[in-house]
């Protein structure tokens, strides 16, 4: 599995990323599925948080997003973080 984070500019790199905003934006790509994510919570934590849900739930399920193009933000999280409402 590649994982490229970007935050204005894609970055794609072996060194560890320091994440200074409540925002990011990544790409998911495993066995030609290919998924781009932008995540943005009140705050760091917040993002931090989703954006490991989301990367599990790629990891489990390979695919977080279904059709429409483009993705229902909403529907995909309230799938895919439910096992992790109560953590």
């Amino acid at each position: 599995m590649n994982l490229i984070f970007s935050r204005d500019k894609t970055l794609i790199s072996d060194e560890p990323l320091e994440i200074r905003s409540n925002r990011m934006t990544f790409v998911l790509s495993k066995g030609g599925i290919v998924e781009s994510v932008a995540v943005r919570d009140h705050t760091l934590a917040g993002t931090v948080r989703m954006t490991a849900i989301l990367m599990q739930a790629f990891l489990r399920n390979e695919v977080v997003f279904r059709e429409p193009t483009p993705p229902d933000f909403l529907a995909a999280w309230q799938r895919v973080a439910s096992p992790y409402e109560d953590t």
